[in-house]
């Protein structure tokens, strides 16, 4: 097999010595907060996070979100990988690592606006705060209510789900489109 690996595989890994190709996009690629950039337009941020900085929606071209990277990257491989199936017949593998959603998940506005508000979102109520749990995975403040807010980053949270799918789908169609 000719093997190779876009995205998060590795943890942070340029290469690898198992790997025939080399690792794509690199490392210092899959970084950043695009949603922090001055371009970002319709910046969006919970309530209940907007002291901490994130999560984070935005508008902003395609290929400024770190998944957004990886599935044009693996897009790219297919292609490669298929042209070389097709004159030697190599059989390939291609590992692809997305790395949303992760904190601090930042995403396409867009997927924002295809869920029901937050308020029609069912929370569960969370009656006491264990010691070892930080504030912020309790989103209980005096902004917000920590129902209200549970909602809220439950939203956001399905949201950044929404555009990792559409990445995969982006990917997958391209395999299905070559095989």
């Amino acid at each position: 097999y000719v093997t190779a690996a876009v995205g998060k595989i590795f943890h942070f890994a340029e290469a690898h010595p198992s790997l025939d190709l080399p690792i794509k996009p690199s490392t210092h690629d899959l970084l950043g907060r695009p949603c922090d950039s001055p371009g970002a337009k319709d910046v969006r941020v919970p309530q209940a996070h907007a002291r901490f900085g994130f999560p984070k929606a935005c508008r902003l071209p395609f290929g400024s979100f770190v998944d957004e990277r990886v599935a044009a990257a693996a897009i790219g491989y297919l292609r490669e990988l298929a042209k070389r199936h097709e004159q030697h017949e190599e059989p390939f593998l291609l590992l692809v690592g997305f790395l949303r959603p992760h904190n601090p998940y930042q995403f396409p506005s867009q997927h924002l606006d295809k869920l029901p508000a937050a308020n029609a979102t069912a929370a569960a109520a969370v009656r006491y705060r264990h010691a070892s749990q930080p504030l912020l995975a309790y989103a209980d403040s005096t902004e917000c209510t920590q129902r209200k807010c549970s909602r809220e980053q439950r939203r956001f949270y399905r949201a950044a789900v929404s555009h990792a799918d559409e990445m995969l789908g982006l990917v997958l169609n391209e395999l299905r489109s070559k095989h």
